[in-house]
Parts: structure tokens; C-alpha cells; sequence
């Protein structure tokens, strides 16, 4: 089976209308005039045939506000940025911050997915990830508080119930 020569992607096809589409004469009114007779031509000296040269037809203003685009995002979402960044700080400064990073993450996580499941605000994933790291070290630090409060109440109870000893006294 033999297949026919691939058609050269430069020239015109050899059937069907020709292409570009041509507009008739009526329509694309009358050929455009150089200046001392010389027939229009393009920018590589080539005279043109039979395509029409008119002039760019002004802009018209838009009938949509420029603010508003199809493809535009809306306005990020301040508390969801504000809760992913107290999550990181919880989480670097865990140990040391008694989990209060790690709790306002969480209030702003909760504060900002409203209006970013609405899709008013942006920033959707920024409140998630401010929530699963304020959740992950409002426990760890919950206990730490416990642990450490605990110890300095033991460590006070057993200051006030321990007799002083007495110190020796010179040779």
C-alpha cells in the first residue's frame, strides 16, 4: 500500500477555497493608493495582490471595568496568610512559645476558610496548611505547658516542705 506525498506545509492547499479567505470586491471596498502611483507593497518589497490595505480601525473602550478580567484572581486572604506564617513560627519555635503561635494559627485558619471556600478571597491553601501545622503543635505544646507547669509546682512544694540545712560553722 502506498500513500500519497505529504502535501508542502508552505504552499497553498490544492483543493478547496483558497486561503486565506477572500472578501468580494463590494465588500472590501476600493484597493488602497500610494503615494505617486506605485502599487502597495510589503515589508519585503514583494507587491501585494489582491489583499486589501486599510487602515487599524480605532480601539473601542471595554465594555467591562479593567479591574475585572475574566482571569483574575481575587484579593489574597490576610488572616489565611497570617495563619500559615504563626504556623511556621509554631512550629520552629515550639519548644519556647508555650503553643500561642501555634493557637492563633488555628483561630485565623478557622477565621479565613469562609471566605475562601466562597472563592471571595483567595488563599484556600494557605489557611489549610496555617491549620494542620497549628493542630500538629497545639497538642505537643499543650502538654509541654503541663509537663513544665507541673515540675515548678512540684519543685515549689518541695522548697517550702524541706527543713534547711543547717550550715557548718567555722573550724
Amino acid at each position: 500500500m502506498s500513500y500519497p506525498p505529504p502535501q508542502d506545509p508552505y504552499q497553498p492547499p490544492r483543493s478547496g477555497p483558497p486561503y486565506p479567505p477572500q472578501l468580494p470586491p463590494a465588500v472590501r471596498g476600493p484597493a488602497p493608493v500610494q503615494p505617486h502611483g506605485t502599487p502597495p507593497t510589503l515589508w519585503n518589497g514583494r507587491p501585494v495582490s489582491g489583499q486589501p490595505m486599510s487602515p487599524v480601525p480605532p480601539y473601542a473602550p471595554s465594555p467591562l471595568p479593567v479591574a475585572v478580567s475574566p482571569g483574575a484572581q481575587p484579593p489574597m486572604s490576610m488572616p489565611a496568610l497570617f495563619s500559615m506564617i504563626l504556623g511556621i513560627i509554631g512550629v520552629v519555635t515550639s519548644c519556647c512559645s508555650l503553643g500561642i503561635p501555634s493557637i492563633a494559627a488555628v483561630v485565623l485558619g478557622h477565621v479565613a476558610l469562609p471566605s475562601t471556600n466562597r472563592k471571595e478571597r483567595g488563599g484556600h491553601g494557605m489557611a489549610v496548611a496555617g491549620l494542620v501545622m497549628g493542630y500538629i503543635m497545639v497538642a505537643p505544646a499543650i502538654i509541654f505547658t503541663l509537663w513544665f507547669g507541673f515540675g515548678m509546682f512540684l519543685s515549689a512544694i518541695g522548697a517550702a516542705t524541706t527543713p534547711p540545712t543547717p550550715t557548718p560553722s567555722g573550724p
